[in-house]
């Protein structure tokens, strides 16, 4: 039984995203199917939802109120199919979204443990860049948000966050290993793995490398932490990355992390976030609870 209709997932995360291709990206699938189910929507609400612009598409007016009514229509389903899977005892699933950088091993990890104390329960991940993680959650499209942020962000509840700081990340060989902390312009003469732009570490590095004149030469831009961390091995190459992303490798020994030395750099938080203003059913409070107190254990900054 089919309770939504299928192009409501396509419509709105080109709404979301601003982009037939970047939706089509985020749903794996190709952006013809994205378009031609949007195209499906339009003729049958007798509305242009988008106006196709060279960078993407825009909504229109008409686009925007159909985004609210998509977005009701979703919440209500999710809760009504919790309703009635409560009654029947049937799985709990809770959506969570969050970043590449958290998905190598945190938050599954975190999942998993999750999972080992309430069996009911099942998960869905949605990997998105920080922004749109936040606005995932804002939107009460997920239930959950483990995201990096350099400023609270409106209409979400923050209910854990951290300082996330960055560190130099290297093979053990390197000849900065041994060091107990770096500057920038001592990691710029060596190649660099830089996360993609837009990425809140990436936005740090770049603002503190443009006010002091640092030229930047990337080897690498990957927004994949285990392809950054193979990157690296028996090689010059350093990322720049939060310790927290990294904590199993650096356990095993694989990489080092080092200190910046630059009180200047700035600094984002790690956080979890909810739809503010909204009731949490008793498990996704629960889990909301269980994934603060793991990622207070966890974080270098909070203990």
């Amino acid at each position: 039984m089919t309770f939504v209709d299928p192009g409501f997932e396509y419509f709105l995360a080109a709404y979301e995203l601003g982009s037939i291709n970047a939706a089509a990206r985020s749903l794996f699938v190709s952006p013809s199917a994205v378009s031609r189910q949007v195209a499906r929507l339009e003729k049958e609400a007798g509305a242009t939802f988008f106006e196709r612009a060279h960078a993407g598409v825009l909504p229109t007016p008409a686009g925007t109120a159909f985004a609210g009514y998509v977005r009701r229509v979703l919440r209500e389903t999710a809760a009504c199919l919790d309703a009635l899977g409560s009654l029947k005892g049937e799985v709990k699933v809770l959506s969570v979204a969050t970043t590449s950088g958290l998905i190598h091993q945190l938050v599954p990890t975190v999942l998993r443990r999750f999972r080992a104390e309430h069996p009911n329960v099942s998960f869905r991940i949605e990997m998105t860049d920080p922004r749109h993680a936040s606005q995932r959650v804002r939107q009460g499209s997920v239930d959950v948000a483990v995201t990096f942020t350099l400023a609270d962000e409106p209409g979400v509840e923050v209910n854990f966050t951290v300082p996330a700081e960055t560190r130099a990340v290297m093979s053990p060989g390197h000849p900065l290993a041994a060091r107990s902390s770096v500057s920038i312009r001592e990691v710029a003469r060596y190649p660099l793995a830089l996360l993609p732009h837009g990425n809140t570490n990436r936005i740090l590095f770049e603002a503190f490398c443009q006010r002091n004149e640092i030229h930047l030469m990337p080897s690498l831009e990957c927004d994949s932490p285990a392809g950054t961390l193979e990157y690296l091995q028996d090689s010059d190459t350093i990322a720049l990355l939060s310790e927290i992303a990294v904590l199993k490798d650096l356990s095993a020994g694989t990489v080092v992390a080092v200190d910046l030395d630059e009180p200047d750099l700035g600094t984002r938080s790690l956080q979890v976030q909810t739809r503010q203003d909204h009731e949490l059913d008793p498990v996704t409070r629960e889990f909301v609870g269980f994934l603060s107190g793991q990622l207070a254990s966890l974080s270098p900054q909070a203990r």
